[in-house]
């Protein structure tokens, strides 16, 4: 496998990432073993960047990622995950406010079963009214970041 660095994160991932849309039963026919398969056979064949988000069945992506990663050393991957869109319905499906991200951050967190992850991108940024970026999203990214790297040293 071949790794490159993350932009200037100095993360080495994996040429190749493995995507978890489909761990949220898309399709109505997830065989939970098999997806938990799936990301042991991905993580063991040397991919270590894993991205999701809470979109993805409405969360159930990310539980489902959390049970196989249950076994996987932390070390063994880097998670990557979304905040800002959530819901099917469209009128519902965007909140870029900080409470909401907040909380999407949180729940990933439970959801994955990790103290933190190791990246958090806004998701479809380009819908959003860029003040709502700007004042709400951006402060409390950053402010979540800060607060992961002082329990990261602690």
């Amino acid at each position: 496998m071949e790794y490159r660095k993350l932009g200037r994160t100095g993360l080495q991932v994996s040429k190749v990432s493995l995507g978890t849309a489909t761990l949220s039963d898309l399709y109505g026919d997830l065989d939970l073993n098999e997806a938990i398969e799936m990301v042991h056979k991905a993580v063991r064949s040397g991919i270590n960047y894993i991205d999701t988000a809470p979109y993805y069945g409405q969360g159930r992506a990310e539980e489902v990622l959390g049970m196989a990663l249950k076994s996987v050393p932390r070390e063994a991957f880097y998670i990557s995950t979304k905040v800002a869109r959530y819901e099917k319905d469209l009128v519902k499906r965007f909140d870029y406010s900080a409470k909401r991200t907040r909380e999407s951050v949180e729940k990933s967190l439970k959801l994955l079963g990790l103290d933190y992850v190791d990246v958090i991108q806004i998701h479809d940024v380009d819908m959003a009214n860029d003040l709502d970026v700007v004042n709400e999203c951006l402060p409390e990214w950053k402010e979540l970041l800060k607060k992961a790297r002082r329990d990261l040293s602690a």
